[in-house]
């Protein structure tokens, strides 16, 4: 059965012989154990003489892989005796590099047995560094690995003290994002425990611990008072709010502050003047007004009635009637 599958795998390899001289090479690859074939390894050919390599393959199959020497690129020259280089790679830490003379014909079989790599994955890099200060309280936190890893078991050995958050890759490196910004100015610590793997199942060797200290909390900034919107007059377009006193505070600001929109020494915020207090005076001792005498007003002389001449009357006729009565008796005695 084996070879059926073998000539078929061979009689696959025709149609891409086109830059150089066909000659191929073919195996199966297998497991640790030396028995069981393995589907999906890749399979990479190089000749070293020139540095020219083969597109890469994938076993299929029961573990086989073709190569075709004749597709070697840049350069598809290729002789007797070179050397070319095999590697094998399952991309879970198995590999096997196998270096073999090119054969005097062709095809040539190179069987190939994966190794298991036993070297423990380390932490190249962490961000942010070992004691960082004034990190920002929305930093994410990350650690870098030198080999590929399972990703569930590092992310599982990850921890920051009691923060929560989500995992994301970027080749070996690993990221840890937050749920919620970090509090200010504190310390944490992040640690990768050895239950940290890589693909081929071997742990971190000592867990991997390092500190750093968030910023301090800002100081709030003061909201600033807002500038009423422009208003629109007929015929479309805008203007700017009306400053009567040039201060700078618009006459709609002053008149809702409570200040006088045509001084501009009354605005809004003016700080507060320092009262000036006026010196006592002297008093002046009063001088007492100079009175002149007070002149008797002149009393023009009353002129004397002018005597008004009577029209004699009855009594007077009486009176003259008497006195000659009494000059008649008294003549008339003396007779």
């Amino acid at each position: 059965m084996s070879v059926i599958v073998v000539v078929a795998l061979l009689g696959m390899i025709a149609p891409v012989q086109a830059q150089g001289t066909p000659f191929t090479i073919y195996g199966q690859v297998f497991d640790t154990d030396g028995m069981t074939p393995v589907n999906g390894v890749t399979v990479t050919v190089m000749n070293l003489e020139t540095g020219s390599s083969v597109a890469p393959e994938v076993t299929a199959d029961g573990g086989y892989y073709v190569v075709n020497l004749g597709n070697l690129d840049p350069n598809p020259a290729h002789g007797e005796g070179d050397n070319i280089q095999i590697v094998a790679d399952d991309g879970a830490g198995k590999t096997n590099t196998t270096v073999v003379p090119r054969a005097a014909t062709s095809p040539q079989q190179v069987d190939l047995i994966l190794e298991g790599e036993e070297q423990p994955p380390t932490i190249t890099d962490v961000s942010p560094e070992d004691e960082a200060t004034d990190v920002s309280v929305g930093t994410a936190i990350s650690a870098t690995f030198s080999e590929a890893m399972n990703e569930a078991s590092a992310e599982s050995a990850f921890s920051v003290d009691s923060v929560t958050g989500t995992f994301s890759w970027d080749g070996n490196t690993m990221t840890f994002t937050p749920s919620a910004n970090l509090a200010y100015n504190t310390t944490y610590t992040a640690t990768v425990s050895t239950a940290a793997e890589d693909l081929a199942g071997n742990n971190l060797a000592d867990d991997y611990t390092w500190a750093f200290t968030t910023e301090l909390e800002p100081t709030p900034t003061p909201t600033p008072t807002p500038t009423p919107p422009p208003v629109r007059r007929g015929g479309g377009g805008s203007y700017t709010p009306l400053d009567s006193d040039g201060d700078e505070v618009s006459d709609v600001d002053e008149m809702l502050a409570g200040t006088d929109p045509n001084d501009p020494n009354d605005y809004p915020g003016k700080p507060a003047a320092t009262p000036t207090v006026a010196p006592t005076a002297t008093p002046t001792p009063t001088v007492a007004p100079t009175v002149p005498p007070t002149v008797p007003p002149t009393v023009a002389p009353t002129a004397a009635p002018t005597p008004t001449e009577e029209v004699p009357g009855f009594e007077a006729v009486f009176a003259i009637g008497g006195l000659l009565a009494i000059a008649y008796l008294v003549l008339r005695k003396k007779k």
